[in-house]
């Protein structure tokens, strides 16, 4: 099947996208889960699901300690899979259809005159919304 160079690109940055929307929306309900269900269904109001930790407050043993309740979403790493940057390389093989110029993937049994398309995506910063969210959720400690 022969395809046009803007057609790759095209498919290959969707699928880049979907596969980081994916990733930021299980980090999303990962995070959700650091959080009590509500008596009201999900229209009510959550609080942090916390764990008692005992931490000491100087460097001598058994020196003094203070309990603190930590949020469990603040232990949590919000970015389970970093898709940050993503490298596609694509081996191809240049034919012509209808004297536009097209390709074709390479495979085991090409000819020497396939080449090579290497794609790199870089993503943006986290969204404003899940940092503020981890931001309000964990100034307390």
């Amino acid at each position: 099947m022969a395809f046009t160079l803007e057609e790759l690109m095209t498919s290959v940055g969707h699928s880049v996208q979907t596969a980081c929307h994916a990733v930021d929306l299980q980090a999303a309900l990962l995070f959700y889960q650091g959080f009590t269900t509500s008596d009201h269904g999900q229209d009510g109001v959550r609080k942090p699901v916390t764990w008692d930790l005992v931490l000491p407050t100087s460097s001598v043993p058994e020196g003094p300690e203070k309990r603190v309740r930590v949020p469990v979403a603040a232990l949590m790493s919000h970015r389970p899979l970093l898709l940050h940057s993503v490298d596609v390389r694509i081996p191809l093989v240049p034919c012509e259809n209808d004297g536009t110029p097209t390709y074709e993937l390479a495979g085991e049994n090409t000819s020497a005159h396939a080449g090579e398309l290497s794609l790199h995506f870089v993503q943006g910063e986290t969204p404003e919304g899940m940092a503020r969210a981890v931001q309000t959720t964990t100034q307390i400690l």
